[in-house]
């Protein structure tokens, strides 16, 4: 398990970053569709920049979820919690930096960047390993569990 995990969040940091590097120049390739505006940046902000981290990590985990979900139980809460961070890494590490410097610089944007979705996915690794017990729906009513339990191994009877 811990080899085929790991490849996986090595695989999704490298997916991530190089997604994320598409998903900037989408809106401006699209002519500026808005509905691309949701999913991808539209301006320089760094609001706006977050969604380079978000949407990547929200598709990759989409597929990484088919591929693990039995060896991990606590996968969502692990990746839910590691985009959160990577998120607030960018954030801290971006405003610390131009706060320092007095000015931002496209090569420590891309560090910063790249920082956050380290961030992202060595948490989600260290919160699969560390908290592996732990499920996500543990804190459900009894009922919900069995459901939930049956659902998972293909038992419930329609």
């Amino acid at each position: 398990m811990k080899k085929k995990v790991l490849i996986w969040e090595i695989t999704g940091f490298l997916v991530v970053c190089a997604l994320s590097g598409v998903f900037h120049f989408i809106y401006d390739w699209s002519g500026k569709q808005t509905w691309i505006g949701f999913f991808c940046p539209v301006n320089e902000s760094t609001w706006e920049h977050l969604k380079l981290l978000f949407f990547p990590v929200l598709i990759f985990s989409a597929i990484e979820y088919i591929w693990i979900r039995k060896e991990s139980k606590n996968f969502i809460a692990a990746r839910v919690t590691g985009t959160v961070l990577g998120m607030f890494t960018i954030i801290a590490v971006f405003y610390t930096y131009t706060g320092i410097l007095g000015n931002h610089y496209l090569w420590l944007d891309l560090v910063t960047f790249f920082i956050g979705a380290l961030v992202t996915f060595l948490y989600t690794n260290y919160g699969m390993k560390r908290y592996r017990d732990v499920r996500l729906d543990s804190t459900m009513p009894e009922p919900v569990q069995e459901t939930v339990a049956e659902e998972a191994e293909g038992n419930v009877q329609e």
